[in-house]
């Protein structure tokens, strides 16, 4: 038998009996009541996973457990009582557990008649009574109660309320209410402005926010009717996007080898000076114009022969060039002929805007600054890359704000190995050359940061990437990359941060990766890594609130991960609302796991070979993790700083196995810090020692335990000196706690809080 004892709404099992699957009509459940349930109808509710029965309770108080609880094995059976008095009164307990449901014995199917619902028992109890009634009815119809009129009594005492009957039918709904109070702000966000200083910017915001305007007003809303693929082809893009003011290239056919070709624009009335920096094997030529109709005319005062390694400097008068668009602008052609092997923009690149090159021999393109931008934002919207050299050492567009397509061959972007700050803050690109693959590239740091437009790389594989780190962080709209493994990455530090609309890698292995702080933090839309066995991590956050999946809300699971090296889990899960399983984990090598799977709110639990035997800091490691019910392996040998570690798993039955003979903090001076502070259900720890304890403050506040679970833990305490404090307020067994137990704690110098 059961016997359990309701305190006002907290409910202590007081006799327990081990429970077997398939059991009916065995199990007897006695429940006795505190004096807050006077005058109550009281329901016994039990629960074994999502099954739940409700069961009335008569005057004795006195019930069986329903067979329907008990069907399958190895779940935690649970029950818990709501008592109930007129209209306006209602007090449910919490949830205790009654032990785990054994396998039992079968032989077969065995139909049962199901245990009636609520609304049927109600409904039996009051047919009872009529039928008691119509009875006596009966026998008085028949005389049977007949005898002389004797004189009238007093009126008898009003009777007890009679059973609470069953709901009536639901009202239609009432008007919609006030709208609640706005909740508090955020922290603010970090802009595309200062993301550009971050980068080097020099402009004004002012500046930047009127050259963001101009842009978004001349691309226009170009994506209608196109389909996804169409969107990703660069010819598509540079069709649909080009104004039609804009001065023409000349067509792919007619630029010859050895041929830079570049638009520039600027204000008329204006002045507009560049320079360039030019190698050639035998010098090079550079000539300004106006091309129309296939036809370049060149201004010949502007015309300029230079030596093998050259800086040209050109100064345009807006006065000698016409064509002016409908931004005001006048317009130039420039034309760089020779053996090019080099060519980069130095100064002034703001106001070049299209360009096209085939120069077979060129190894070094820049048409961005690097890690810093240029003094003023740059205009360059598309480049038409026709021909380079078959191995570039060094190609840049970084800080190429309006840089939306990057048209021609691709085949050279797969011969790249490095590509660190190569599309760095070019916020509108959306295309690339189709097939890109990047397969021979191995540094890609900071590659594509702040591509706030980029949305997919189709085909790229990235095979031969090691390191990876801020790759793409701040990519907003980055759905995916489809056929990318990173099989041989091993940075991956904040390498998607801030990749709100990713949803997945589903052939990404990551099985060398071994730096992954901020890895995936801010990827909101993320929901699993189905490949992802991170086999080599070992950093997986840090002290600054960086940690790998931190933020990942929508993250449900990671099927393949294992963490055996891992060392650092700090912030590592930080968040991660939606997590429920990490079924191949084993955190092996963690010693740090400071607000791990803080506010993991769907968590239940983890394998049972978890042991986190090495793990030393546990600070809010597991806090706020309502759902979580056991770690069954995990000992926390050598677990040392505990506080906040579970505050407010409601749902934290057991810690079967763990000894925590290495803790000394397991509390702290506000109520947060507390290691268990409302754990609930949490009613023993039945291998706990506390040995090595010094601050139990808020530790134990508002748990399950009854008088044994608190004695338990008061004979683990070791002698204290300062007479540090163990809280163990609101657990049930605090009243039945004699002197002589107490006594077990204090005569080793602790002060206990009850």
């Amino acid at each position: 038998m059961f016997i359990l004892y309701a305190n006002k709404n907290h409910l202590a099992v007081r006799q327990r009996e081990l429970v077997t699957s398939g059991s009916v009509n065995v199990y007897t459940v006695r429940f006795e009541f505190s004096e807050d349930w006077e005058g109550m109808s009281r329901t016994a509710v039990f629960k074994a996973g999502t099954e739940v029965r409700s069961v009335l309770l008569d005057e004795s108080n006195t019930c069986a457990v329903p067979w329907e609880v008990l069907v399958a094995p190895d779940k935690t059976l649970r029950v818990g009582v709501c008592g109930s008095k007129g209209e306006g009164m209602v007090l449910p307990t919490i949830w205790t557990s009654l032990g785990a449901i054994l396998s039992g014995v079968t032989t077969g199917e065995s139909a049962q008649p199901p245990t009636p619902g609520i609304y049927e028992q109600v409904l039996a109890a009051a047919q009872r009574a009529e039928d008691a009634a119509q009875s006596v009815r009966a026998d008085a119809d028949a005389g049977v109660f007949d005898g002389p009129v004797g004189p009238e009594g007093p009126p008898g005492t009003q009777g007890p309320p009679g059973i609470q009957g069953p709901p009536g039918i639901q009202g239609v709904p009432g008007p919609q209410g006030e709208r609640g109070k706005d909740g508090s702000a955020g922290p603010p966000g970090l802009g595309a402005y200062e993301l550009a200083v971050a980068g080097g910017l020099s402009a004004t915001q002012a500046e930047f926010q009127s050259a963001l305007s101009k842009m978004v007003s001349a691309f226009g809303d170009w994506r209608e009717g196109l389909s996804e693929a169409e969107q990703l082809d660069p010819e598509v893009v540079y069709q649909r996007t080009r104004p039609v003011d804009w001065m023409a290239l000349p067509a792919d056919e007619e630029i010859q080898p050895g041929e830079i070709w570049l638009l520039f624009q600027w204000p008329q009335g204006t002045t507009h000076a560049c320079t360039f920096s030019v190698q050639s094997t035998a010098g090079a030529t550079v000539e300004v114009g106006r091309y129309a109709n296939g036809r370049f005319t060149i201004d010949d005062t502007y015309t300029t022969v230079y030596g093998k390694n050259a800086t040209v400097t050109l100064t345009l008068d807006g006065a000698d060039f016409g064509d002016i668009t409908s931004q005001g602008d006048v317009q130039a052609m420039v034309r760089f002929r020779g053996d090019l092997t080099g060519f980069s923009l130095t100064s002034a690149m703001a106001n070049c805007v299209d360009g096209a090159v085939r120069a077979p021999n060129l190894t070094s393109l820049q048409f961005g600054s690097g890690t810093t931008a240029a003094s003023r934002i740059s205009k360059l919207r598309y480049i038409n890359l026709l021909e380079i050299g078959d191995q570039p050492k060094s190609v840049n567009f970084s800080h190429s704000y309006y840089l939306q397509a990057l048209r021609g061959r691709g085949d050279w972007l797969n011969t790249i190995t490095t590509g660190s700050y190569m599309f760095y803050a070019c916020y509108a690109l959306t295309a690339l050359p189709e097939g890109v693959r990047f397969a021979s590239l191995t540094n890609g740091t900071y590659m594509f940061y702040a591509c706030f437009a980029l949305e997919a790389l189709p085909k790229a594989s990235f095979t031969s990437l090691t390191s990876g780190s801020y790759m793409f962080m701040n990519c907003y709209a980055l759905k995916g990359l489809p056929e990318a493994a990173f099989a041989a990455l091993t940075n991956g530090t904040n390498m998607f941060m801030n990749c709100y609309a990713l949803k997945g890698l589903p052939e990404a292995v990551f099985g060398l990766v071994t730096y992954g702080t901020g890895m995936f933090n801010g990827c909101y839309g993320l929901k699993t890594l189905l490949a992802a066995t991170f086999a080599k991590l070992a950093t997986g956050g840090d002290a600054s609130t960086n940690g790998m999946f931190q933020n990942c809300r929508a993250l449900e699971a990671l099927p393949e991960a294992r963490f055996a090296a891992l060392t650092n889990g700090s912030y590592m899960f930080y968040n991660c609302h939606a997590l429920t399983a990490l079924p191949k984990a084993s955190f092996a090598s963690l010693t740090g796991g400071s607000y791990m799977f803080r506010n993991c709110y769907a968590l239940k639990g983890l394998p049972e070979w978890v042991d986190f035997a090495s793990l030393t800091n546990g600070a809010d490691m597991f806090n706020s993790c309502y759902a979580l019910k056991e770690l069954p392996g995990a000992t926390f040998a050598a677990l040392t700083n505990g506080p906040g570690m579970f505050y407010a798993c409601y749902d934290l039955a057991s810690l079967p196995v763990a000894t925590f003979q290495s803790l000394t903090t397991g509390g702290g001076s506000a109520s947060t810090s507390g290691m268990f502070y409302t754990c609930r259900a949490l009613e023993a720890l039945p291998e706990a020692s506390f040995a090595a304890l010094t601050n139990g403050t808020y530790m134990f506040y508002n748990c399950g335990m009854g008088r044994e679970a608190l004695v338990w833990v008061f004979e683990g305490l070791p002698k204290a000196t300062n007479a540090p404090t163990l809280t163990v307020t609101g657990n049930p067994g605090v009243t039945d706690l004699t002197e002589a137990d107490k006594a077990v704690a204090t005569g080793k110098g602790w002060t206990l809080k009850l």
